[in-house]
C-alpha cells in the first residue's frame, strides 16, 4: 500500500514545482509592476502563511509514513515550520485584519521566529541518515531540551530585557538582528556537515535543507538590516527571495517523498556522535556560568538589568544540569541493558552457529541432485560446498574442491576485477546476475550465465551461493539468430534499393489477404501517398488510402478483383491487366501490368508482388492520333477529287475516297484489292 501511495505522490508531484513557480511568478510581477499597496503586502504575507502550513503538513505526513529514526526528524521539521507559520500568522493578524503597518513590539512575534529554528537544529542533531538503534524518544526529547534552553537563555539574556523590561529599540533591533542571523548561520553549518556525511538518498534531502536555510538566512538578516535602517522592506528582492526559501522549505518533505529513505539496519550505538551531542553539553555548562561570572563585573549596567541576566544565568544553569544529568543516567541505564543484550547475543550466536552447521548440510543434500551447478563460498572466499552437477562440470572430486580458495581454482586476471567484485556486493544483502566468458583448460572458452545469492548465517551474510549455467549453445544460436537477422535486414534493404530504382510501379503484399502493401518510391509518389504508408485496397479502416479509386471499364474495382489481390487468392499470375488511377481532385492516370503470388517453402502463398507502369501518355498519344485520323478521314471523304494512300513497301493501297466511285465508276474495293502499277 506505502509503494502504491509513493508512487501515487510522485505522478502528482511535478505539478508542485508549477504551483510554487506560479506563486513566486505572480509575487514577482506584483512586486515590479504595482507599488507596495495593501492588496501587495497582503498577498505577500498570505501566502507566506499558507506555504508555512503546507510545509508543515507535508512533513507532518512523512512523519506519519516513515520509520523511527526519519520520523523523529520530521516531526521536528514540522515543529519548527509550525512555529514559524505561528509567527507569520501574527504578521497576517495585524496586516490584513487589523491593517496596521507592524506588529507591536511587545508581542510574541519575535521569540516564535526567534526559536523555530531550534526545532530544525534538533531534527539535524537527531542525524537519521545513520545507522543505530539509539534514536529513542527521551534521547530525542533531551537533546531538542538541550537545544532550546540554550537558545531561550541567549534570547533572554541578551534580547528580553530591552523588548520588555527596558524596552530600547535602538538597542533591541540590531541585537536581534545579530544574534538571529548567528542562529540561522548555525542552522546552515550544521545542515553543510551533515550532508557532507550523509549519503543517497539522505544527502538530496540535506541538500535542499541546506539551500532552503542558507537562502532564508540570508534573505532574512538583509530584510533586518533593511527594516532597522528605516527602507522599504515589502515589494523588494529581499521579501522575494524570503517567499523563495519558504518555497523551497516547502519543496524538502515533498523532494524526499520521491526517495527512497528506507529503514537503515540496526548496528552498534555510534560512538563519535554520542562523544560529539555530549561535547556539546558540556560546552553549553561550561560556557553559561563564565558568561554569568562576566557580567558579575560588568561596569555602566543597571542594577535590575544586571539582577534579571544572573537570575536569568542561574536558571538556565540548573536546568541544563538537570539534563546532562539525566542523559548521563539515561546512558548508563542503556549500557547496562547493552551489555545484557550482548550476553544474550552471545548465546544467541553459538546456538545459530550449530544451526547454521546443520543447516548447510540439509542444504547439501537439497542441491546435490538438481541439474544445476551449485557452489557456496563464504566470506574469505573459500569453497564449502559443491553438487555433482559443478564437481562433473569441472572434472574434478569434491577433496579437490571443498576448503581451497577461489583465487586457487580460477584465474586470477578474471577473479580479482571480476568474480571478487560480484561476491563482496553479494556479501551486500544483493543478489547479483551476470555473464562471464570463461576460459578452462579441459573445455576451453564457454560462456556462463552467473547467479549469486546472500545466505544468512549467525552474524549476517556469511556466504555467497553460486548457481551457474552454461549457456554457450544458447549464445551460439543467439549470435546465429542475430546474423541471420542481419542478413534479411540486409536483404530487404537490397529489396528496398532495388524496388526504387524501378521507373515504374513495383508493389509488394507480403500476407495472404494483402492487408498491407508496400511499394516502391515511385508508387508512393504515383499514388501521392507519404512514403511508407499502407497501398493496399484491403487494408484495416484506419489504413486503407481513400484519395483514389481503381477503375476499369467506367466501374470501380472491388478490392477482391486487383492483381495482387486476385494472385495471392488464387496463387495464379494475373496478367496485362489495366486499370484506372481516379483520384479525389478529378484527375487519373493508367496503368498496366501484371501481378505474381509469392510462395513461402512449402509452396503456400505467403504474399504477392506486382509490376505496372504508367501508360497515360501513351494513351493520351493514341487517343491523339485517333482524333486526327478521325478528322483526317472526314476532309479526304467530303473532297471531290481522288484521294488515296499506298503503303510504300507494298505498293497496296491502303486508303481510297468515295470520289473515286464517282468519277471512275469503279468500286473502292476493287482498287484496295489489287496492287497498284
Amino acid at each position: 500500500m506505502t509503494s502504491r501511495l509513493n508512487v501515487a505522490v510522485a505522478r502528482r508531484l511535478p505539478l508542485w514545482p508549477a504551483l510554487l513557480a506560479g506563486l513566486l511568478a505572480i509575487k514577482a510581477v506584483l512586486s515590479a509592476v504595482l507599488r507596495p499597496t495593501f492588496v501587495v503586502v497582503a498577498y505577500g504575507v498570505a501566502v507566506y502563511f499558507l506555504l508555512l502550513l503546507l510545509a508543515t503538513v507535508f512533513a507532518l505526513r512523512n512523519a506519519v509514513q516513515r520509520d523511527m529514526s526519519s520520523r523523529v526528524f520530521w516531526i521536528f521539521v514540522a515543529g519548527g515550520c509550525g512555529l514559524w507559520a505561528f509567527d507569520q500568522w501574527l504578521n497576517v493578524y495585524y496586516a490584513i485584519g487589523l491593517r496596521a503597518d507592524a506588529i507591536p513590539d511587545n508581542s510574541i512575534a519575535d521569540p516564535a521566529l526567534f526559536l523555530h529554528i531550534v526545532p530544525f537544529m534538533a531534527a539535524v542533531a537527531m542525524q537519521p541518515h545513520l545507522p543505530r538503534f539509539d534514536q529513542k524518544a527521551s534521547r530525542a526529547s533531551l537533546n531538542f531540551l538541550l537545544l532550546l534552553f540554550f537558545w531561550v537563555f541567549l534570547y533572554a539574556y541578551v534580547l528580553f530585557p530591552y523588548q520588555y523590561l527596558f524596552a530600547n529599540l535602538t538597542i533591541y533591533n540590531p541585537r536581534f538582528t545579530a544574534l538571529y542571523a548567528v542562529e540561522n548561520a548555525a542552522l546552515v553549518l550544521a545542515l553543510g556537515i551533515a550532508t557532507f556525511r550523509a549519503h543517497a538518498p539522505w544527502r538530496s534531502v540535506y541538500l535542499h535543507f541546506f539551500g532552503a536555510s542558507a537562502l532564508y538566512g540570508v534573505s532574512s538578516t538583509l530584510a533586518n538590516i533593511a527594516i532597522d535602517s528605516g527602507w522599504q522592506y515589502n515589494g523588494t528582492v529581499l521579501s522575494f527571495a524570503q517567499m523563495a526559501a519558504v518555497c523551497w522549505f516547502v519543496w524538502v518533505p515533498l523532494r524526499a517523498r520521491r526517495l527512497p529513505l528506507a529503514e537503515v539496519t540496526p548496528t552498534e550505538p555510534d560512538a563519535d556522535h554520542a562523544e560529539f551531542t555530549s561535547l556539546i553539553a558540556r560546552m553549553a555548562v561550561i560556557a553559561i556560568p563564565l558568561i554569568g561570572i562576566w557580567e558579575l563585573f560588568r561596569t555602566g549596567e543597571s542594577p535590575g538589568m544586571r539582577t534579571f541576566r544572573l537570575l536569568v544565568v542561574l536558571a538556565t544553569i540548573m536546568l541544563l544540569v538537570m539534563i546532562v544529568l539525566l542523559r548521563e543516567y539515561l546512558a548508563r541505564r542503556d549500557l547496562v541493558h547493552d551489555s545484557r543484550v550482548n550476553r544474550l547475543q552471545r548465546k544467541l550466536s553459538q546456538a545459530a552457529l550449530v544451526e547454521s552447521e546443520d543447516r548447510l548440510r540439509e542444504y547439501e543434500k537439497a542441491v546435490e541432485g538438481v541439474e544445476e551447478m551449485i557452489v557456496v563460498v563464504d566470506r574469505n572466499y573459500r569453497y564449502v560446498l559443491a553438487n555433482r552437477a559443478f564437481l562433473k562440470y569441472r572434472n574434478m572430486e569434491r577433496e579437490q574442491l571443498i576448503g581451497r580458495l577461489a583465487t586457487e581454482m580460477l584465474d586470477p586476471g578474471v577473479f580479482e576485477p571480476v568474480v571478487k567484485t560480484k561476491v563482496d556486493e553479494c556479501l551486500q544483502g544483493k543478489v547479483v546476475r551476470y555473464e562471464l566468458r570463461y576460459n578452462y583448460p579441459h573445455l576451453g572458452e564457454r560462456d556462463l550465465f552467473i547467479s549469486y545469492f546472500p545466505i544468512e548465517g549467525p552474524t549476517g551474510i556469511d556466504r555467497v551461493a553460486c548457481v551457474l549455467q552454461d549457456i554457450t549453445e544458447r549464445k551460439r544460436v543467439e549470435n546465429n539468430l542475430r546474423q541471420s537477422e542481419l542478413e534479411a535486414k540486409a536483404r530487404a534493404e537490397e529489396t528496398a534499393a532495388i524496388l526504387d530504382a524501378v521507373p515504374g510501379l513495383a508493389l509488394i503484399a507480403r500476407d495472404h489477404a494483402c492487408h498491407t502493401i508496400t511499394g516502391s518510391r515511385a508508387a508512393y509518389e504515383l499514388l501521392r501517398l507519404p512514403y511508407g504508408a499502407n497501398l493496399s485496397k484491403s487494408a484495416p479502416d484506419d489504413e486503407r488510402p481513400s484519395n483514389f479509386r481503381v477503375m476499369k471499364d467506367g466501374r470501380e474495382l472491388s478490392p477482391g478483383d486487383l492483381p495482387l489481390q486476385k494472385a495471392a487468392a488464387t496463387g495464379r499470375e494475373v496478367r496485362d491487366s489495366e486499370m484506372t488511377l481516379m483520384f479525389d481532385d478529378g484527375t487519373s492516370r493508367q496503368i498496366f501490368g501484371n501481378a505474381v503470388p509469392l510462395l513461402d517453402q512449402h509452396g503456400e502463398v505467403r504474399g504477392a508482388v506486382g509490376g505496372f507502369v504508367d501508360i497515360t501518355e501513351r494513351k493520351r498519344a493514341e487517343e491523339a492520333l485517333r482524333e486526327r485520323e478521325e478528322k483526317f478521314h472526314q476532309m479526304a471523304d467530303n473532297i471531290q477529287e481522288i484521294f488515296w494512300m499506298v503503303d510504300a513497301t507494298t505498293k497496296q493501297a491502303i486508303y481510297v475516297n468515295p470520289a473515286f466511285e464517282q468519277i471512275t465508276g469503279r468500286t473502292v474495293a476493287s482498287l484496295l484489292d489489287a496492287p497498284l502499277s
